[in-house]
């Protein structure tokens, strides 16, 4: 049960990138996405909850569910070596592994199988698998950079976003806006103050949709990567 989040900035990051745990991160990747597409093409038609298991499967025995903007996928390979190799017990599960998995069996189910449309099937089943994926971590941590997050400053630009200070603070994507929003249930389910909740995910078609998290990063304590090492161990 996840009862813990925390905000990670990348100038704590190492600048080298840790090519084998990429290449591990690779092959993952890969096989979920031949499962997926083994899995939906299958005759017998789609099983959510199967799907949702597979996926699912990817984070078992994970202690720290790593949120991440897809231009950040080497800096959250370096975090999670950082992370596994000054703590071997715990294990970092990166969320690209599935978004970025049911986007490419997305593409090939529509090539090779002309199975169009079946976005609108597969994005339910993933919101499902990586809600359980973040509930079933102890830890939730989001790699905070300029890639996943926006911060409007200018009074101008403020009153055109519909600001409520002299600043905010949004992102542009959906998935890291869902895993945000979950998180933060899932907290304040953990303090006794869950209230009725419903978030929807909206797919952009070429218009740029901004996702105001400043309250939620709030809620989530900035650390650096040696005291998230620190936490980790309590």
């Amino acid at each position: 049960m996840m009862y813990e989040a925390y905000r990670v900035r990348n100038e704590d990051l190492y600048k080298g990138i840790f090519y084998g745990i990429s290449e591990e991160f690779n092959k993952d990747k890969k096989d979920l996405v031949n499962l997926i597409v083994k899995e939906v093409s299958s005759p017998n038609g789609i099983r959510a909850d199967e799907l949702q298991e597979l996926l699912f499967s990817r984070v078992e025995g994970s202690h720290v569910f790593l949120s991440h903007s897809f231009d950040d996928r080497d800096e959250a390979l370096c975090v999670k070596e950082y992370i596994e190799t000054n703590q071997p017990w715990c294990k970092v599960f990166i969320d690209s592994l599935c978004w970025q998995s049911v986007y490419d069996a997305q593409e090939v189910l529509e090539e090779q199988y002309g199975m169009d449309g079946i976005t609108k099937n597969l994005y339910p089943m993933l919101c499902v698998a990586l809600a359980q994926m973040i509930q079933a971590c102890r830890s939730f941590v989001f790699l905070e950079t300029k890639n996943s997050v926006s911060t409007i400053r200018s009074l101008d630009e403020w009153k055109i976003r519909g600001g409520r200070s002299d600043y905010d603070q949004y992102t542009q994507s959906s998935w890291i806006y869902y895993e945000l929003q979950i998180a933060q249930l899932l907290l304040k389910q953990k303090k006794g103050r869950m209230r009725a909740s419903q978030e929807s995910i909206v797919e952009s078609f070429g218009i740029s949709f901004n996702y105001s998290v400043r309250d939620v990063l709030k809620g989530m304590q900035l650390v650096s990567l040696d005291s998230l090492l620190n936490k980790l161990r309590n």
